[in-house]
């Protein structure tokens, strides 16, 4: 049963469209990148490239994973099979990464999110959401 009154609707509706999504991942402490259909790199936050150990003047834009001067670049065959993966189930595919993370190159498994993202129409694939936690 929905209680809300249209005034409150209206007020959630129109709250929740003036909330850019990329200012909620720019301003998280959690690691979130952004891949296309190609697992080409669109966008990361300070949080995904401090814990990846991705240099700040690194432009990631149309990366693959391979060129990125870290040492998780030669899993690129392994990262682009998760992408791939999430793409096909149509939700999240869960998947544990071991590696070297942060500045201190500390070998470490980290649990890794890669939601697929939809089209406005839920339908064509426009890429992967990555979450590591």
């Amino acid at each position: 049963m929905n209680n809300k009154t249209p005034q409150s609707q209206d007020l959630t509706f129109n709250s929740l469209d003036n909330i850019p999504p990329l200012s909620l991942l720019e301003h998280s402490v959690l690691p979130f990148g952004i891949k296309d259909t190609k697992s080409r790199f669109v966008y990361m936050n300070d949080s995904s490239r401090d814990f990846f150990n991705v240099p700040n003047d690194f432009d990631i834009e149309g990366r693959f994973d391979g060129e990125f001067p870290c040492s998780w670049s030669k899993l690129e065959p392994e990262l682009q099979t998760h992408d791939r993966k999430a793409e096909q189930n149509r939700g999240v595919t869960d998947v544990i990464q071991t590696s070297n993370y942060g500045i201190q190159s500390i070998l470490a498994q980290f649990l890794c999110y890669k939601h697929l993202i939809l089209n406005n129409d839920n339908e064509a694939c426009s890429g992967t959401l990555n979450l590591a936690t």
